[in-house]
């Protein structure tokens, strides 16, 4: 039972992590090309609240599956990654909601629990069919 439960874990863990990409401009032209909202996720390692982020509210199965149908999701680490110059933060975890052409819908500064953050997220999504 212990390992299946690892496994399942470790296969939704993977699942999620391989469809973060660590360019913004990769992120936006695939944003662009499949229509769809473009989310990136400053981090730092060491921030707890990132680790909370990561390991409890993106792995979510619904979460996972309202990320996957309608954003394209960016992870960049404020020490290693070119960060643009637009995207402005002072903590970590922020989470910029952009629009298919880099425009700024939202932001989140902080880490949501899976149910605040799914509500968030359907937020927006609706926001963005409102306003097109």
């Amino acid at each position: 039972m212990f390992k299946s439960l690892l496994f399942s874990t470790l296969l939704i863990t993977n699942l999620f992590s391989s469809n973060f990409l660590n360019s913004y401009d990769d992120g936006l032209k695939l944003a662009n090309k499949e229509n769809k909202i473009l989310l990136v996720i400053l981090s730092v390692d060491g921030c707890g609240a990132c680790e909370y982020l990561k390991d409890r509210t993106l792995v979510d199965p619904t979460t996972l599956k309202l990320l996957n149908k309608d954003f394209v999701v960016v992870e960049l680490n404020t020490e290693n990654d070119k960060i643009p110059k637009h995207l402005s933060f002072y903590a970590t975890p922020t989470l910029f909601f952009l629009d298919k052409d880099g425009e700024l819908i939202d932001t989140i500064i902080g880490a949501l629990n899976v149910a605040d953050f799914n509500r968030f997220i359907k937020n927006v999504k609706e926001d963005v069919l409102d306003f097109n």
